[in-house]
């Protein structure tokens, strides 16, 4: 089946943005779809959710294989008892297993054995390994019952020491003709049993995946062209710039996160000589998530923001925005390039320590997997709001650290004096240096 170059996500975003009032035509020029397209996905997918327009095209796909299947079945089932003897099994051309009728006496019961081992064995979303196994089996089975079994027959009767030698001759020829056979064979089940049984990223309450998996590039070369909502300059191939003082772009989501969202941003900074300093504030839907300080010299960016699970699961379209806290620049100093979006509680390497803590400010430097990250602060494990701002530190690069893991938390509203506050990571692993008290 050829699959469509669009998303769940996109599908349901292009048609929500019509649903709010947008013209037809404007998002479909912004898409890059004919209205055809519009009025089709409309007739198809008008009110479901992103999870459950990916559940329908699964839907979709088992009903074709379904299809196939019966025809194979038919096929089967008009062909003469003998056929079935044929001395190898059909390759696999449209991956469907070709159905073998159980055989009788000893070679069924051992079938009924292994078939009692394939449903014990654990099954993930996505990832249920038994239906190949069970193929490959079955094959496996034909194999033996119309090669050796058919061998077997041939040379009953004989004595036995000239049995063991003509056995041997006959197994050492199969291996140099089909060595390569057997060798993928073996291989792919032993695979296949790996991938079933391999850990995978899953969420702790219903043994869902995370729905929080996704990159959307700014470039020539990325995703859906409305993602980039207003504010943006031509696609290039590494990205866009900002062309205004604020710019934003929209993101859909399949489902809501069990824990709070780590946002990855890369972009390039590109500051001219005399042009005053520029910080950029990164919101999420209403939500300020923290303020980046754009570096003098020309240079790539990457910076990690958390988003709270509360501010995150709000809705399952969301607009990021990027706006100039002073003046917009006369020329284009920040450009996007790429924003993904994972699961906070799979970062590590955390690294960080709180400098000082007085008048309401609390400085101090913090890193996750080599990139600087935004933390929080509580009192008595209640988070009280602060302002994040990230701040050049030239003294870090000596330590092997980002410059720009600098940063500064300002209390929204004044605590009294002696009080400890905390700040610590999204996984709540506490800086160095923390509490610290006013």
């Amino acid at each position: 089946m050829q699959h469509s170059r669009f998303t769940e996500q996109q599908i349901a975003f292009v048609l929500e943005q019509v649903a709010r009032g947008a013209s037809i035509d404007d998002t479909c020029r912004k898409a890059d779809i004919s209205p055809q397209t519009y009025f089709r996905w409309r007739a198809k997918y008008a009110g479901l959710k992103p999870a459950e327009i990916r559940r329908l095209h699964q839907i979709e796909e088992e009903n074709k294989r379904l299809k196939r299947l019966l025809a194979t079945l038919l096929v089967v089932k008009s062909t003469p008892s003998g056929a079935a003897l044929a001395p190898e099994p059909a390759p696999l051309r449209s991956g469907l297993p070709v159905p073998i009728a159980p055989t009788t006496g000893g070679g069924n019961r051992y079938w009924q054995v292994l078939s009692g081992y394939l449903a014990k064995l654990p099954s993930r979303p996505g990832l249920d390994v038994r239906p190949q196994v069970q193929t490959a089996l079955r094959f496996a089975q034909a194999w033996i019952r119309t090669s050796i079994m058919a061998r077997a027959a041939q040379l009953r009767g004989r004595p036995l020491a000239d049995l063991g030698t003509q056995l041997w001759a006959w197994m050492r020829k199969t291996w140099r003709a089909r060595k390569v056979l057997i060798l993928c064979f073996a291989s792919g089940l032993i695979g296949g049993f790996a991938m079933g049984l391999a850990p995978t990223a899953h969420d702790d309450v219903g043994n869902r995946p995370l729905p929080v998996n996704m990159s959307v590039r700014a470039d020539s070369f990325g995703d859906l062209t409305s993602t980039m909502d207003k504010g943006w300059s031509r696609p290039q191939a590494w990205g866009r710039w900002m062309t205004a003082g604020t710019a934003s772009m929209m993101l859909g989501f399949d489902a809501p996160s069990r824990g709070d969202v780590e946002l990855l941003i890369e972009a390039r900074a590109r500051l001219a000589k005399g042009q005053p300093e520029q910080t950029v504030i990164v919101r999420f839907n209403d939500a300020e998530l923290g303020r980046w300080q754009v570096p003098e010299e020309a240079r790539n960016l990457r910076r990690r923001f958390i988003v709270p699970a509360a501010v995150f699961n709000k809705s399952t379209v969301a607009q990021l925005t990027f706006a100039f806290a002073g003046r917009a620049p006369l020329s284009p100093v920040f450009g996007l390039e790429v924003v993904s979006l994972r699961d906070a509680r799979l970062l590590h390497d955390y690294l960080g320590f709180v400098d000082s803590c007085k008048d309401g400010k609390l400085t101090g430097w913090a890193v996750a997997q080599g990139t600087g990250v935004s933390v929080a602060a509580s009192v008595d494990g209640t988070p009280v709001a602060a302002a994040f701002v990230s701040k050049m530190r030239p003294d870090l690069a000596a330590h092997g650290l980002p410059k720009d893991a600098g940063y500064e938390l300002t209390l929204a509203e004044p605590v009294p004096a002696g009080t400890a506050i905390d700040v610590r990571f999204a996984n709540g692993r506490p800086l160095r240096g923390s509490p610290c008290k006013l």
